[in-house]
């Protein structure tokens, strides 16, 4: 499972680089292509926005899990009204239809859930490794105390 946990970072990676490589390419070669560029500095600057969301996570000190929550409730606030703003403000919803609007919603939602699974699996992954590594150093000083 590693391999495709790591298929789809390189992925990520690749795509974010490609976009704003093609949006300078773009803007360097084909100026007259605006639709083309402007769709894809469209997308850069969602991105954009949509990683400064996490600073909401911020925090000098640890956050109970109340507090996580309220962070957590108050991030997919702010992404969910941070994308359907950039989409009706770049044209890409037409105000007033809601099929259109129920499926960007929709849409917000799977890319969270995914983007909150891997995350999390992440998390879970860091956590069990420093847990054995802890494990490894309280078993090592036992037996050099035992000796």
């Amino acid at each position: 499972m590693a391999w495709l946990k790591n298929i789809f970072i390189t992925f990520c990676y690749v795509l974010a680089g490609s976009t704003i490589c093609a949006a300078i390419f773009i803007s360097q070669f084909w100026p007259d292509k605006t639709q083309m560029l402007s769709i894809l500095l469209q997308l850069i600057i969602l991105s954009i926005l949509g990683s400064v969301g996490n600073l909401i996570f911020y925090s000098k000190h640890e956050l109970s899990k109340r507090k996580m929550k309220v962070r957590t409730i108050i991030h997919y606030i702010y992404i969910y009204s941070q994308v359907l703003g950039c989409a009706y403000l770049f044209g890409w919803i037409v105000p007033g239809n809601v099929k259109q609007t129920m499926v960007m919603i929709i849409m917000i939602c799977c890319v969270t859930l995914c983007v909150s699974y891997a995350l999390k699996k992440k998390e879970d992954k860091t956590a069990e490794l420093i847990n054995e590594k802890l494990s490894n150093m309280n078993r090592s000083k036992e037996d050099n105390q035992e000796d």
